[in-house]
Order: structure tokens, then sequence, then C-alpha cells
């Protein structure tokens, strides 16, 4: 091949690394958010001032005395999927969900440097603005680590009260993890994160994928009868602004070692520990661990989907967000 066709073809893949795969997205069009019936804050408090964007959902009842239930998506998802999963469950409970996305999935902005510790502060001003002083957390799988945060942070808070927490399928930090010995499968990517070409390339598929179509446990729902769609077209709602989010929330889930505090300080009048014996993302082994560590904690064991165990068994949670709709 002569010279110079070697040369353009470096470039053409030069330009597609540069214009895409590198490419910082485009600020977040709030249009989007409203489109779809959703909301968000703005979160211009920071120092410097980024004017980061999160978005978030309620659903359910909207009774401004209904008891609240804020929840965190899992990795890769966002607080879509949590409405249109809990919408009509929550009208018959009477209770109003707040599902807030996390930063760099769906249209909450890309927040390179994520922190767990962090997160209870901009979940504040999603309280603020709809004026909640009282409520129970629900985290699901990389939402617990942020559940407990919040958890912590509130628990002498002189104006907002959490009082209950149902945790499902849990994440623990790598210090922790470390400690009990079990680390997260997710850590052995932690070689390639600080490879600027291969991460970028590697996560701009991994986020595309559609592998999770193929998952055993996604086709043995969908044969008995579960509704796949919306949980396969909230992973892709989640990368649709940019795929760096995965990239951005792994070396969160990686670097961040310590989250601030130990789970054995979080106090609350209930925590539901809810985890899926068989699980092979988080071992059950965490599950079985904060239960030990939390005060008030009720474990809840089920199996048979592995990591999506309880949006199979969804009347689990339910009759455990019942329990927890009695404290508030």
């Amino acid at each position: 091949m002569e010279l110079r066709y070697k040369l353009g073809f470096v470039l053409v893949v030069f330009n597609i690394y540069t214009t895409y795969l590198r490419r910082e997205p485009d600020p977040v069009d709030v249009r989007n958010i409203l489109r779809e019936g959703g909301k968000y804050v703005v979160l211009s408090q920071e120092q410097p001032k980024s004017d980061r964007i999160l978005e978030y959902f309620t659903y359910g009842s909207q009774d401004k005395n209904s008891p609240v239930i804020v929840e965190f998506n899992g990795f890769g998802g966002t607080a879509k999927r949590l409405k249109e999963v809990g919408d009509e469950d929550y009208k018959k409970l009477g209770l109003k969900g707040i599902g807030i996305t996390i930063p760099g999935f769906g249209y909450s902005t890309l927040h390179e440097g994520h922190r767990v510790k962090n997160w209870p502060l901009d979940v504040e001003q999603v309280l603020e603005k709809e004026n909640v002083t009282r409520f129970i957390l629900k985290g699901q799988s990389f939402g617990s680590g942020h559940a407990m945060s919040v958890a912590h942070y509130f628990k002498d808070h002189e104006i907002f009260k959490c009082v209950g927490m149902i945790l499902l399928v849990p994440l623990i930090s790598p210090i922790h993890q470390d400690q009990i010995g079990v680390a997260h499968s997710a850590r052995n990517l932690g070689r390639i994160i600080h490879f600027p070409w291969i991460s970028d390339l590697a996560f701009f598929f991994l986020a595309g994928s559609t592998l999770q179509q193929f998952s055993p446990n996604v086709r043995k729902m969908a044969a008995e009868g579960f509704n796949v769609t919306i949980f396969l077209s909230d992973l892709e709602r989640g990368r649709r602004h940019t795929h760096l989010g995965w990239k951005s929330n792994l070396e969160t889930m990686i670097s961040e070692h310590d989250w601030g505090f130990h789970p054995s300080d979080i106090r609350l009048s209930r925590v539901s520990v809810m985890y899926a014996s068989d699980d092979n993302i988080n071992p059950p082994e965490y599950g079985e661990w904060l239960a030990k560590q939390i005060t008030n904690s009720f474990e809840v064991v089920a199996s048979g989907y592995n990591h999506l165990t309880f949006q199979k068994m969804k009347h689990l949670v339910v009759e455990e967000i019942k329990e927890h709709i009695k404290l508030i």
C-alpha cells in the first residue's frame, strides 16, 4: 500500500476518533426531557459553575400530601424506566415517586469525576424543588450506593429526613469489597480505563451493544411474559445523549474506593436489603454483608433471574415498599 493511502487511512481513523469517540457531548437540550414528561434542575451552585442538568421524573400519586419515595437507577439506565415500572403501583399505594437519573445517563449531564459521596448535594436540589422533607429511598445496583450515601448524609439533617431505604441487588464500595474478599468483576476493566484509545473504543461498543437482548435471563423473562422492551429501550435511552457516561461512571465504580461512610453509620427505622442468591453481577455476599452492618435491616433473598431477579419478582419489592410507607 502506498504511503499516501496509509496516511489517509490514519487520518480518517483519527478524525472518527476525535470527532465522535472522544468528542465532548453537546449541552443537554432540556426540551428532550420535557418532551418525555420529565423535569430537571440546573445545578448552578457548583464552583466553578457548570450549569449541569439533572433530569428526574415524578409519578404515582400527585397528591401533595402523599408519602414520597426517592429512587435511583442502576448502571446504564435512567429514571424514565423507574416511572414506567412504578407509576401504576404507586398510584394504588397512594405513593409519590421521584426518580433521579445519575449523571452521564439519559439527559443528566455527563459529570467527569462524579462521586457517590457527593451525590446527596445533587439530590438535595431536587428535594427542594419538589418541596419534599420526609421520604424513603430505593436504589438498585449502582444506584444502591447512591441511596446509602443520601441516607447517611441526611441522617442528622435539620430539614430533610430519610426514614427508610430499600436496596435492590446492592453494590458496595471497593474498600469494602476488599474487606470481605469479593471484588466486583468490573474492576478488571480498570486496567484499560486509563488508556484513551482502547477504553473509548471499548465503551463505545459496550454502551451500544445489544448483547443484553441475548442474555439468558432476559430471554427467560420474555418467555414468561415479562415486558423486556421497557428494560432494553431504557438502556438505549441511557446512552442517547452520550456513550461516555458508561466510561465515566465505571471509573467512579472502580476508582472511588471510599464512599465517605461506613454502612454501620446509617441510622434508619427500616432498611430492606434485597439480593439474589444467584446474582452474577453483584455477588450475594454484598447483600449478606450489608445486612449485618446496617441497624434495623431486613433481608429478602430470592433467585431465578440473577441480577434481574427483582425486576421479574416485582411483587416482593412492592411488599417491602408497603412496610416502608408506614414509617413516613
